[in-house]
């Protein structure tokens, strides 16, 4: 078989010169796994899945055309020829175990009816006896019985009352017969939940220094308790960064979700560092082409502000606490080859509002924060591997309120990006980004290079149009040096253009992630030069 734009065919290969030629064409509704010659070397068997009719053994000539067709109700594979080609074995589980079943011009007749399972056939050269894999209470095993088609029975209608007769039941072997069965116990979630893996962490900047860590996640088997947690430290300066979120899903729907965070920010000449915990419920609504969720929660958050250089605040340190909600909602379609989410939106909206706990006489804390997001994606037929896209992208944000800190617009990794300009590029109270792209498959590698832990799996490419802006109050002009030129009139539009390379890679080939990287024009806004960057994550 040979894998071709999300389906396969089949070839025929000499080996002996190389060379190969197509024997089934690809379609998309097609695929086909397990083919076998015939000892005669004249025909093929082989496992074909279809859209119209699941899984069956079909048996082709050499010219890739249909001879014979054994089809049952279930999911019929693995297909073997006996010695003198007149037969074709195969597993079914057409009476709901999987049981070895043979095939000739004369039709289909069951071999075993056993309790556990019975897998990929094979008979021995000498005609004598069938080999097959058997599941039984211990695992699996490789077992023989005589090739005998004189015992063969004839296969019964499907159903699984069928296969459970008691007088039609192959004993199992006397070694299992005292097996005991344990008795029921209580669900414990902590064994299965433990963590197996950890992925490094790495981030900073000049101002806040190089935080170096790692971060880990698990679940328990039946996904009532799932958990994130991450830890870095910067050595530097000695502090630290981390996240822990759990999710309780026992209760089914809603989920119970709690958050502990420390995060550090650089505003202008102040080190701001955040301590946050917050206790939420997520109300979800799935169908099969659309999702929507609601979040209600409460949350408790401590500030600590320190300046850059000389100067002091008057206010260094909040606590307040504060409710968040959110609405959200998506119908767009990822299939599996794509480069990019397809057909379809993705509409966000959120509001936080925090009080001051503690407020003193000068400064009261207390603020309100809105956010909103929506994307828009149309796929395209054309060349490729996948779809071509269009996508676009709009997002704001707006803070309120004496204790409002700005916002950035500029980062390629903000809330509000356009790529091309740095961290800080406008700094306001009201910020808005937007994006519009054209994403072009370049090549579906899915493979790895010798025993490296990295997997390259798809690459795109897209061209891109970014722009931006941030405001501020004459009053916060007052207050905040990084709002000068904001007031009175507007600064000037963030306006970029460029191109994007992005891929798909795995981590040890089970930890899949987006990255990406590209050069940025600056068309407006005061940078002239092109920015050439790297990040982690979908563009959006």
């Amino acid at each position: 078989m040979q894998n071709v734009n999300g389906s396969n065919r089949l070839m025929l290969r000499d080996m002996a010169s190389g060379s190969a030629r197509v024997l089934v064409e690809r379609s998309p509704d097609v695929q086909w796994t397990l083919p076998r010659w015939s000892p005669q070397g004249d025909r093929i068997a082989v496992q074909q899945w279809s859209r119209a009719r699941g899984h069956d053994i079909v048996v082709l000539n050499r010219a890739g055309r249909e001879l014979q067709r054994m089809a049952t109700t279930g999911t019929d594979g693995a297909p073997a020829w006996s010695p003198d080609g007149r037969v074709v074995l195969f597993s079914s589980d057409r009476t709901g175990i999987m049981n070895l079943y043979a095939g000739d011009s004369t039709g289909i007749r069951q071999v075993t009816n056993v309790l556990g399972g019975a897998f990929y056939p094979d008979v021995s050269a000498d005609g004598r006896w069938l080999y097959y894999s058997a599941y039984h209470a211990d695992g699996f095993h490789i077992e023989r019985i005589a090739y005998d088609p004189s015992a063969w029975r004839e296969s019964a209608p499907a159903g699984r009352a069928n296969a459970m007769r008691p007088d039609t039941i192959q004993p199992a072997p006397a070694r299992y017969a005292n097996l005991g069965v344990s008795q029921p116990a209580k669900y414990r979630a902590l064994r299965s939940a433990l963590p197996t893996w950890w992925t490094p962490v790495f981030w900073g900047d000049s101002a806040l220094g190089t935080f170096v860590g790692a971060a880990t996640s698990g679940w328990d088997d039946v996904q009532r308790h799932s958990y994130f947690a991450s830890l870095a430290v910067d050595v530097e300066h000695g502090r630290t960064a981390g996240a822990l979120s759990y999710s309780y899903a026992g209760l089914g729907n809603p989920v119970l979700n709690l958050e502990l965070l420390r995060d550090w920010d650089d505003v202008g000449r102040i080190i701001e560092r955040e301590d946050r915990a917050t206790l939420s419920v997520a109300l979800s609504r799935r169908r099969w082409r659309s999702a929507g969720a609601l979040l209600l929660g409460v949350e408790g958050v401590g500030f600590k502000r320190s300046v850059i250089g000389p100067g002091t605040l008057r206010d260094p340190g909040d606590r307040l606490f504060g409710v968040v909600g959110g609405v959200s909602f998506g119908n767009s379609r990822l299939p599996a080859l794509a480069i990019s989410r397809e057909d379809g939106v993705r509409l966000n909206a959120f509001v936080r509002r925090r009080f001051d706990a503690d407020p003193s006489q000068v400064f009261d804390a207390s603020y309100s924060e809105y956010q909103g997001a929506a994307s828009a994606y149309k796929s395209i037929g054309a060349f490729g591997f996948a779809h071509h896209v269009l996508a676009a992208r709009a997002s704001a944000l707006v803070r309120t309120g004496t204790g409002a800190g700005p916002t950035n617009v500029g980062s390629v990794v903000d809330y509000l990006p356009v790529r091309g300009f740095g961290k800080n590029a406008r700094i306001g109270f009201a910020g808005w980004s937007a994006s519009a792209e054209y994403r072009v498959p370049i090549a579906l590698v899915g493979r790895g290079y010798q025993l490296r832990p990295i997997f390259l799996d798809r690459v795109a490419g897209s061209l891109f149009v970014d722009a931006g802006n941030a405001s501020c109050t004459a009053g916060q002009k007052q207050t905040y040096d990084s709002c000068a030129g904001a007031a009175g009139m507007p600064r000037e539009l963030l306006l970029s253009a460029g191109l994007e390379v992005n891929a798909t890679v795995a981590l040890l080939s089970f930890m899949p992630f987006w990255a990406r990287g590209g050069v940025a024009f600056p068309l407006q806004g005061g940078r002239h030069r092109p920015q050439v960057y790297m990040t982690l994550g979908p563009a959006f």
